[in-house]
């Protein structure tokens, strides 16, 4: 379900958007069969029920003047919630359960503003500079108060990006820029193993990544919109949740690197 409100004022524009996503998730796994457990087998069951609901504000002022050009300024508020009620990792026989594994009641929350500033600096050169804040709350109640807890994490991000062009329908751009992704609610509360009870090192709510674009759009064709594009993205962390474990697994930095080629 989304709503969206657009509202002008000369040159002022207010957007406002919201919106809320439910969705019940029970899930069966039997990748190993009888290799862990010989008598019962290695059949799991991974439960959720989550509701989701956000929104954002933007105002923008159009064809204004920043050092003699032509620019436009932006400013926004965006908010998500997530609750999640019972997520669960059980062991099965048949898709009957035999033992619990873990479970956890979630509520994660996060704030960002942001704002932006683009300017024509000439006919074929243009910039686009923002920045955004975010802020975290990670909040878990599990069925052993071991992993039970909350933290507040938070982050600045800044952008850039240059444009060049059109020529012949055609522009060059380079985008900069710092990001981040957040981690499970889960792994930034551990500090013990749900299977084993070994002692977890709890893993960072938020990791900073760090990327560049270098790319070519063009609308030369006819009815056809093309851009081919270069980009790398450097991340501090991965973390991979292990669902058959109920644990998450922090590992190293990775770097992405690829070429892009997209039509419409």
């Amino acid at each position: 379900m989304q709503f969206d409100l657009k509202t002008t004022n000369g040159t002022e524009v207010t957007r406002y958007s919201a919106y809320g996503v439910y969705y019940d998730l029970d899930l069966f796994s039997n990748f190993t069969y009888f290799l862990d457990d010989p008598v019962q087998g290695d059949q799991f069951e991974q439960q959720e029920d989550r509701s989701i609901f956000g929104g954002e504000i933007v105002r923008e002022w159009q064809d204004r003047n920043f050092m003699g050009h032509e620019a436009e300024f932006a400013v926004g508020l965006q908010t998500r919630h997530d609750i999640i009620d019972d997520i669960g990792l059980y062991k099965t026989e048949k898709r009957v359960r035999h033992d619990t594994v873990r479970v956890d009641d979630i509520y994660e929350a996060s704030y960002g503003v942001f704002a932006e500033n683009t300017v024509k600096w000439t006919p074929w050169f243009r910039t686009v500079a923002g920045v955004r804040a975010d802020a975290f709350y990670f909040d878990v109640s599990s069925d052993d108060p071991a992993n039970s807890g909350d933290e507040w994490d938070g982050i600045i991000s800044p952008k850039i990006s240059a444009v060049f062009g059109p020529w012949n329908e055609t522009e060059l751009y380079v985008n900069f820029g710092t990001g981040f992704h957040s981690n499970d609610a889960r792994g930034v509360n551990n500090t013990v193993d749900p299977n084993s009870g070994d002692p977890l090192e709890a893993v960072d709510p938020l990791v900073r990544t760090i990327g560049g674009e270098l790319g070519l759009r063009t609308q030369y064709v006819k009815d056809l919109t093309s851009t081919l594009s270069l980009w790398w993205l450097d991340s501090e962390s991965e973390l991979v949740y292990v669902g058959d474990a109920g644990v998450n697994e922090a590992g190293s930095a990775s770097r992405r690197f690829g070429i892009e080629w997209t039509n419409y």
